[in-house]
């Protein structure tokens, strides 16, 4: 289940992994990119690792909704979306994403965004659940599996 704090959603992976994506770090460095890392539960020294995607997600700062989606291997699949567009909290995304990781490889991880848009605009903030339905499109989530 996701959990969002300060902005910042966690979610777990493999009874091992924690991913985390979006929260206020961009706003630090002035940067656009969506900050994505991954917590290593089973290493003692280092166990935080910024994922640095060759073409990172733009756009998409804070407060934004994640699934888990599926894993083949050492392959993970995540949706993002909705979320603040900007560090100023004013514009919400409709957008929705596709992130794929690997355990191995993390840097090569990529997200494709998905011609699907959101039913309407939304974040997702100190949620311990939402109703993904209100969220998107009936036509994604069947044609994903979802519904």
């Amino acid at each position: 289940m996701p959990l969002a704090i300060g902005g910042l959603a966690l979610v777990t992976a493999k009874k091992r992994y924690v991913y985390a994506f979006g929260g206020r770090e961009g706003y630090l460095n002035n940067t656009n990119e969506t900050f994505i890392a991954r917590y290593d539960t089973y290493r003692q020294k280092k166990p935080w690792h910024r994922i640095n995607m060759k073409e990172p997600i733009c756009g998409i700062r804070t407060q934004l909704g994640v699934i888990f989606m599926d894993s083949v291997d050492d392959k993970l699949e995540f949706l993002i979306f909705g979320g603040f567009k900007d560090a100023h909290d004013k514009h919400l995304s409709d957008e929705t994403y596709l992130f794929s990781t690997s355990i191995a490889t993390p840097d090569a991880s990529s997200a494709t965004l998905l011609p699907c848009k959101m039913c309407a605009e939304d974040r997702h903030y100190n949620n311990t659940g939402f109703k993904i339905g209100s969220a998107l499109p009936v036509e994604f989530m069947q044609e994903h599996g979802i519904a």
